[in-house]
Formats: C-alpha cells, sequence, structure tokens
C-alpha cells in the first residue's frame, strides 16, 4: 500500500473522509429536523391565537341610562350644552371642530426665537453677508491702484521713491 507524507494510508484518508462526510450529512438532517419542528410550532401558536381573537363579540354596548343625546358635545347630559375648546379656548365647539391653527408644540423650551444670524463667510463678522464684506471692497480697491500703477511709467515711481 502506498502511504502519504504523513504516514497515514490512503484507504485510512479515504475512510475519515466518509466518515465526516457521513456525520455532515446527519448533522444536516438532525439542522433540518429541529427547524421543521420549530417552524411547525411556530405555525400551532399562530393558529391558536387567531382562534382566540376571533371569539369575541363585534357588538358595541348600547347606553343604558335614561339622559338624553346631545347632538353637539356626543354626550348624554341633560340642560344646555356648554363646551370649551381645548385648542382655542372659546365656548360653542369641541377641539375635533375647531377651525383655529393649531399651534406646533416644540420639544425645545418656551426661548424665544432668536433672529437668524447673519455672518459673513469671508472674515466671519456678525452683520452682513459676503457681498457687502469691506475685507472684499477694500481688496478691490488695492486692486484697481495696483493696475493703474502699472500702466505709468515705472521710472517715475522709482525717483518719487527715492526723493
Amino acid at each position: 500500500m502506498s502511504t502519504s507524507r504523513q504516514g497515514i494510508t490512503f484507504a485510512e484518508i479515504e475512510q475519515i473522509v466518509t466518515q465526516r462526510v457521513t456525520d455532515a450529512i446527519k448533522a444536516i438532517a438532525v439542522y433540518g429536523a429541529k427547524t421543521r419542528i420549530a417552524h411547525d410550532s411556530m405555525n400551532q401558536v399562530k393558529l391558536d391565537v387567531a382562534r382566540a381573537c376571533t371569539i369575541g363579540t363585534n357588538e358595541k354596548k348600547a347606553y343604558a341610562g335614561n339622559l338624553p343625546y346631545c347632538n353637539k358635545c356626543k354626550l348624554h347630559h341633560v340642560g344646555t350644552c356648554i363646551v370649551k375648546c381645548g385648542n382655542c379656548k372659546r365656548v360653542g365647539h369641541i377641539t375635533r371642530d375647531c377651525k383655529a391653527s393649531v399651534v406646533a408644540m416644540n420639544q425645545r423650551s418656551n426661548v424665544a426665537n432668536p433672529k437668524a444670524i447673519i455672518t459673513c463667510y469671508e472674515c466671519r463678522r456678525l452683520g452682513y453677508f459676503r457681498n457687502k464684506c469691506q475685507k472684499l471692497r477694500n481688496q478691490n480697491q488695492v486692486n484697481h491702484i495696483w493696475k493703474g500703477k502699472a500702466h505709468r511709467n515705472s521710472s517715475v515711481d522709482k525717483d518719487k521713491t527715492n526723493a
């Protein structure tokens, strides 16, 4: 018989491989059976819950008292109906019939909202935008001055600096 590098014969290697393959097949079968059982038990639980929910009656109980029904407030009482709105705090209608604009409730505290902070993105100062920045405007004037000097005779400027 031929031997491999570790001293195990080819037949022994073949036997080990077949044993591991059969173990893997058994493990897959056991796993499949467990998942099938779990799936079936979950379906059974869902069916029981559905049956339990359908047993109850869907009939609405009628009012058993002797007070008249008020169409304005949708309640049973005697006498005139004086209802107060929860939104606008006015008498005569209730919250669900209120036509006043609903104020949005913020999660923040009741501090007055400050005005928008206007900031220049060039010099980072408050109060104006970049298009009105004095730094940029002065820079533009400096460019005009340098352009004006470039068109003149440079020798005349040198004479003025020496004098």
